[in-house]
């Protein structure tokens, strides 16, 4: 059970800017942030012109300081801003801004991601199904980058179905179910998200969906380092996860994944198959890392 209590000692500041603070809020959009100014100030922005108004933003800043234009950029919105003492990464952070949220609805959204302007209506309207606790959205790419060929599962297709939440960068979890299941396991970076729905399903059973409505753009990876790093950190995660943490029932696999036909050129080829094999380097090495399996979690060595 997570406790606002229990995760004070991480917490450097505090604020709420309420434009109504006396209003209920339908949901809360919980952005962890960590040096991506220009893009939460592109969601802020996103933000404010929603077709669903009815919702509070919490932003947890992982340690490092917001710029004045953030600030001006949350103007008319309802907010509040969690600095952390340091970055703990994205998975405490996500607990710590559920734990602040006003809401039953929680919707998480990626600090370089942009939402489609019907974001959180779509959200909550697939959570107005009691059935349901919790959503998995579609995502787009924002720029016609060559890495977003190494992400076909965004898109899943046009059908709901009942699926697992994959990714982190568009989802949303009724905040009683995610409290049950203590959120999200602070010790891995890589994979967190499969882990914790995982014990979703274990204890609630079928009611995760993908749902098409919920859009945000998103690139898979800012260039080849960066698509090589995220490939080494997962790898390496799913070899620290013990098994149980990442075997997801057999109905689950597969499903309608969305595949772009597109005829490209033998230069365009040629640099995929380079960047894949890239890729499959980057994999098997994350995969035979060495680690010490007895490694304590490291938030429970900070003294705040």
């Amino acid at each position: 059970m997570l406790k606002l209590s229990e995760h004070a000692r991480f917490i450097d500041d505090t604020r709420t800017i309420s434009v109504d603070a006396s209003h209920q809020h339908t949901a809360s959009v919980i952005i962890v942030s960590y040096k991506a100014y220009d893009d939460v100030v592109e969601i802020l922005k996103q933000l404010r012109v929603q077709t669903w108004a009815d919702f509070e933003v919490v932003i947890v800043d992982n340690g490092v300081g917001i710029p004045q234009k953030i600030e001006k950029a949350w103007e008319g919105l309802n907010v509040t801003y969690c600095k952390l003492k340091r970055n703990f990464g994205p998975s405490l952070a996500r607990n710590i801004g559920s734990l602040l949220s006003r809401t039953e609805v929680l919707i998480f959204l990626d600090d370089d991601t942009i939402p489609a302007t019907d974001f959180v209506e779509r959200h909550v309207d697939a959570l107005k199904d009691q059935s349901v606790i919790g959503v998995r959205g579609r995502l787009y790419g924002r720029t016609p980058s060559i890495y977003n060929r190494f992400a076909p599962h965004y898109d899943r297709g046009d059908t709901r179905y009942t699926y697992y939440i994959d990714l982190g960068a568009n989802i949303s979890v009724r905040k009683s179910a995610f409290i049950s299941v203590a959120g999200f396991e602070t010790r891995w970076f890589g994979a967190e998200e499969i882990e914790f729905s995982r014990r979703l399903i274990e204890l609630f059973g079928d009611r995760v969906w993908y749902e098409p409505g919920p859009v945000v753009y998103h690139d898979h990876a800012s260039g080849l380092l960066d698509l090589l790093e995220k490939e080494f950190r997962h790898a390496r995660m799913r070899r620290l996860l013990p098994d149980e943490a990442m075997q997801m029932p057999s109905r689950y696999k597969g499903g309608n994944r969305r595949r772009v036909q597109a005829s490209y050129g033998l230069r365009f080829r040629v640099k995929l198959a380079l960047i894949a094999r890239l890729r499959g380097i980057a994999k098997a090495i994350g995969h035979r890392w060495p680690f010490d399996p007895r490694r304590p979690n490291y938030l429970s060595e900070f003294n705040g």
